[in-house]
């Protein structure tokens, strides 16, 4: 195991090595290359766009609120949940877009009523129209009487056969007169942050997987994986939470390692990142060519 300097802020760009642990020795066959890049390239990059996309959605849902506020005074009940729904469907979409949602991690908006129930989401089939959301998220009920912006953690009804769905729940009340008419609110699935820090480091370092580098990111939530389209050899790899507790116990700023999946090597980073919540953070994956 390598240990990462504490981070605070944008102090993890200067994460340093320090070994405390050798799996093989410090030669050949320990990915200290790949290590090196997760430490001082992957990591403080990912840990950049999380923030960033976090600030972005709160923006986002608080636009939203404020551009479709009026909607949810229409009277007649089809016609406000179907210019809701048509609403929040151009929020992610050109050319009517909200900017702090493409791109984005969010996967869904919904708008919902005085009442804390789902009026409407972005899309059909509309399988969460009718939810208590305000009895269910205290994040949403927030917002409904005390009409303040945040966000938490919830979990979800499971979709794809994930075994649980955990999202980074926004909400921003729905303000007209003076008054507050409903609240929008978006998720941000960890899988789908996941599955956003692997596209944007791939796409950074297109050349290196050209020649053949793999790079894969997970988010990790106590004792939960989550992750989509993933290599399932190598999930079966990630550390789990009892390695994880270990290795931080004595590295809280986050650590690396190595392991080897079909003879193919790989370095390894991990990292909390608080922002997420209690207990959560990354694990990036970057293999030998």
């Amino acid at each position: 195991m390598e240990r990462l300097a504490p981070h605070s802020a944008r102090s993890v760009l200067a994460l340093l090595a320090v070994t405390t642990a050798v799996l093989s020795g410090c030669g050949p066959n320990d990915a200290g290359e790949e290590r090196r890049v997760i430490r001082e390239q992957h990591l403080p990059d990912a840990v950049s766009w999380i923030r960033e996309d976090l600030a972005r959605a709160s923006t986002g849902v608080q636009s939203a609120a404020q551009q479709y506020a009026s909607v949810f005074v229409l009277e007649e009940p089809e016609t406000r949940e179907r210019r809701l729904r048509q609403a929040l469907h151009g929020a992610r979409r050109p050319p009517r877009a909200i900017p702090e949602f493409v791109p984005s991690p969010i996967t869904f908006l919904v708008g919902i009523g005085t009442d804390g129930t789902v009026i409407a989401r972005d899309a059909e089939p509309d399988s969460l129209r009718g939810q208590n959301f305000g009895e269910r998220y205290p994040v949403i009920a927030a917002a409904l009487t005390s009409g303040t912006r945040g966000r938490s953690l919830a979990e979800f009804v499971a979709e794809e056969g994930d075994a649980r769905s955990v999202s980074m729940l926004f909400a921003a009340p729905a303000r007209h007169e003076g008054h507050t008419v409903g609240a929008v609110a978006a998720a941000m699935p960890l899988w789908s942050v996941a599955q956003r820090v692997t596209r944007q480091l791939r796409g950074n370092h297109a050349a290196d997987i050209e020649r053949g580098v793999n790079i894969w990111a997970y988010v990790y939530e106590g004792e939960y994986v989550h992750h989509r389209g993933t290599p399932p050899d190598l999930d079966l790899l990630v550390p789990n939470r009892e390695a994880r507790t270990a290795a931080l116990a004595t590295s809280p700023g986050g650590y690396t390692g190595v392991i080897t999946l079909y003879s193919l090597r790989y370095g390894f980073g991990v990292l909390p990142v608080p922002q997420l919540g209690e207990d959560i953070g990354l694990v990036i994956f970057r293999s030998e060519t």
